[in-house]
């Protein structure tokens, strides 16, 4: 068999058209950035032979993360939960929870298997419960997805806590007559 086919072209596209090369047969990519000036969403290969032309599409997009409300408020004591929902292809690999530190610091992660008061966070069940909610749990909040594309991370919301902590003190000298 001839190694006829050396001599014909081969173009690699981008979706956007801004990444084209000529004259290669092998295109490999190593890393993946997306950015607005070059959105790196799909690489189509085609090769034309004879009049036969041959595509084949690698669709690779970042993640979608969504929470579907900025704000959510819950009574003390009660449970919370403050969905997510994560989309892409190709699919999640991981989804954490991350928590803002007070008076606007910076965000930490959300520790879901060292808490027995919350659950959730992961691919089957990205969604935040929060178990009996306590004055601590009161802040901002946001979903992230990872996927071979890269990590994405929903918009903040804020966890609003609120109700009041009775305290009933016992004296041993007071008595309640009825």
């Amino acid at each position: 068999m001839s190694n006829y086919l050396t001599d014909v072209p081969v173009v690699w596209l981008s979706r956007s058209d801004d990444f084209v090369l000529y004259g290669t047969r092998n295109l490999n990519i190593d890393c993946l950035i997306s950015t607005p000036d070059f959105p790196l969403l799909s690489v189509v290969w085609q090769k034309t032979s004879y009049g036969v032309t041959t595509q084949l599409n690698v669709a690779i997009s970042a993640l979608t993360v969504t929470i579907p409300s900025s704000t959510y408020s819950v009574l003390l004591g009660n449970q919370i939960s403050i969905t997510c929902t994560v989309s892409g292809s190709p699919s999640a690999t991981n989804v954490y929870w991350m928590k803002q530190q007070t008076n606007g610091g910076s965000f930490s992660n959300v520790d879901i298997s060292g808490n027995n008061r919350y659950s959730g966070g992961t691919l089957s069940s990205p969604t935040l419960v929060i178990n009996s909610a306590q004055f601590s749990d009161e802040g901002n909040y946001r979903c992230h997805g990872v996927n071979a594309a890269g990590d994405a991370n929903s918009i903040v919301t804020n966890l609003d806590v609120t109700g009041s902590e009775y305290n009933i003190m016992q004296h041993e000298s007071c008595s309640l007559y009825i």
